[in-house]
């Protein structure tokens, strides 16, 4: 009876071990390959993505944009007469050496850019991917949180809150959601 006792508190320390070692929501529940390795194996296309811009003081300005299936839109929710779709990709490859690649294509347009990306902490143990990864209706910015990376999907998430114009109190809010797969 004790060796019985004993193997489920010694199995269920470990469990828990196992699992707070789980550093994003959507990272696999079990991975014996460590983030940065899962990382830099292969090319990372976008598959899914959606980012909304408010604007306190000018609601004109407010847009939703979405990707899915090579389509990017643009919804203006008080504009609807700027709506507007079109095909775009996005692609990423990181490197050991601290290097990434960047490749947005857009409207037959092709914009390539090289970069650099580290991993970076918080206090409260969120992990974030240091990169300045944007797209011209994907805007984000440079800290990405990283929600979950398994071998064979990436999903990153940025907010951000800044001054819109001179008028301080005109602010705008962005909101970022991208999932890659593995190529």
């Amino acid at each position: 009876m004790k060796n019985k006792i004993l193997f489920f508190l010694i199995t269920g320390a470990f469990l828990c071990t196992i699992v707070s070692c789980r550093k994003g929501e959507k990272d696999p529940f079990l991975s014996l390959t460590p983030r940065n390795v899962r990382l830099l194996k292969g090319e990372w296309i976008l598959t899914k993505g959606e980012m909304k811009s408010v604007r306190d003081l000018n609601p004109t300005q407010n847009y939703t944009v979405s990707f899915s299936n090579d389509l990017l839109t643009v919804m203006h929710p008080n504009n609807p007469g700027a709506d507007t779709s079109m095909l775009y990709s996005m692609k990423l490859d990181f490197n050991k050496k601290g290097k990434f690649t960047y490749t947005v294509e857009m409207a037959q347009n092709i914009n390539f850019m090289e970069d650099y990306w580290s991993w970076q902490k918080t206090e409260k143990g969120k992990t974030f991917l240091q990169a300045p990864i944007s797209g011209r209706f994907i805007l984000g910015g440079s800290l990405w949180r990283v929600v979950g990376l398994s071998s064979e999907k990436l999903y990153l998430e940025h907010s951000k809150t800044d001054v819109a114009s001179s008028a301080m109190n005109d602010l705008y809010h962005e909101e970022v959601f991208l999932e890659f797969e593995k190529k």
